[in-house]
């Protein structure tokens, strides 16, 4: 079996350079920077598993995982994802990496294999075009073949299926009564973004209309319910914490994973619309405290985050009109600036190597806290 590998070979020529650019960005993106060609290929390779495996991966690895915080795997577009595949010697493609060393008698059996596929989809596709003309032809039919019989069953049960569908259409308009009653409900709580989704929703239909704009009408209905809904960045649940339930956008069984201090920069400002991560700068005290442990993790993540302002600043590369307790306009090209500005002062002042942890640093800095106290000294975490 191939590596996990980007296949260009369905799309046409101007697709494949489109999407061979996008990976290209995508990488440089969140790195921050252009790497080499060589290391940009064992990248791609990188990501390609990466994509192939994504729910695997996402459903079985460690909250804690540093993988989770990896810019290179946090909201990867659907686009890059479906380009990942494996393939075997039988199905193999002109994008597949060519495997050297195989054994003679597993290329065989691999050719063999393939030979058996071709045979199989062979037979197969000779039965459907024996049954289709025979079909065509009504053979041993009578004098219906099998078209005809299908229209005499649609008429003999057309009054049931009418039956049927008028009571979907009924269900269906108190499914939609409720969505606008609830978006009414909820106006006051959420202003213009309520009122939006209220006028999408809600559209008379004309007393003498037919079934089929009544139908349509409640197409139109349901898809601007998902329209509204699908503009949403990030959802929301309910969460039982001291007896008593609240909203929140972590997901299930959330904690805070174990980060370096590039990945708590890039989690403090930029969320992952796919893991529904809000940026952590957003988090407060509430929205966690039903976690073990996530209201002290968060507590040194915000004291990080105050070293990590407070040096950029001294160092003079925070980047101009950005707030460090706000996502917006946060980029991964700006995040990473920002640590390459500040990484040899966090050397010197709070870790002593490159992937040492937020709580490292924390307890470090609380140290130097301590000693300059005793010297007198002006306290470095405020």
């Amino acid at each position: 079996v191939s590596p996990a590998y980007f296949d260009f070979s369905e799309l046409d020529p101007s697709e494949t350079f489109r999407m061979k650019r996008a990976i290209r960005d995508f990488i440089n993106s969140r790195l921050g920077f252009e790497p080499p060609g060589s290391v940009q290929t064992m990248l791609q390779h990188f990501l390609a598993s990466i994509c192939y495996h994504y729910d695997d991966l996402q459903r079985d690895i460690d909250q804690h995982s540093p993988l989770r915080s990896a810019a290179l795997f946090r909201d990867i577009p659907d686009n890059i994802r479906v380009l990942a595949t494996v393939r075997y010697p039988w199905n193999k493609t002109s994008d597949t990496p060519k495997i050297t060393g195989v054994p003679p008698h597993v290329t065989h059996l691999a050719e063999l294999h393939a030979l058996k596929e071709e045979v199989t989809n062979l037979r197969e596709g000779i039965m459907n075009e024996i049954r289709e003309e025979m079909d065509k032809r009504g053979f041993n039919s009578g004098e219906n073949n099998t078209q005809q019989i299908m229209d005499l069953i649609r008429t003999a049960t057309a009054s049931q299926t009418a039956a049927i569908v008028d009571r979907l259409i009924e269900r269906t308009d108190i499914r939609e009564r409720s969505v606008t009653t609830a978006a009414d409900e909820a106006t006051e709580d959420y202003g213009a973004a309520a009122m939006e989704i209220e006028e999408e929703l809600v559209e008379d239909l004309p007393t003498n209309a037919t079934r089929e704009e009544s139908e349509e009408l409640n197409r139109r209905r349901r898809a601007a319910a998902q329209n509204a809904l699908g503009q949403r960045l990030f959802k929301v649940g309910m969460v039982r914490a001291g007896g008593a339930c609240k909203l929140t956008t972590l997901p299930v069984g959330f904690k805070f994973p174990s980060m370096t201090i590039p990945q708590t920069i890039n989690c403090w400002f930029i969320g992952s619309v796919g893991a529904n991560l809000i940026p952590y700068c957003q988090l407060k005290s509430h929205d966690v405290d039903h976690i073990k442990g996530a209201s002290s993790a968060l507590r040194k993540i915000r004291r990080v985050m105050s070293l990590v302002h407070k040096t950029a600043t001294a160092k003079g590369c925070w980047p101009s009109g950005q707030s460090w307790d706000t996502p917006r306009r946060w980029t991964y090209e700006k995040t990473n600036a920002l640590w390459l500005g500040i990484e040899k002062e966090f050397l010197r002042l709070y870790m002593k190597k490159r992937d040492a942890k937020y709580g490292t640093v924390y307890n470090n800095a609380n140290k130097k806290k301590q000693r300059r106290r005793g010297q007198g000294s002006e306290d470095d975490m405020e």
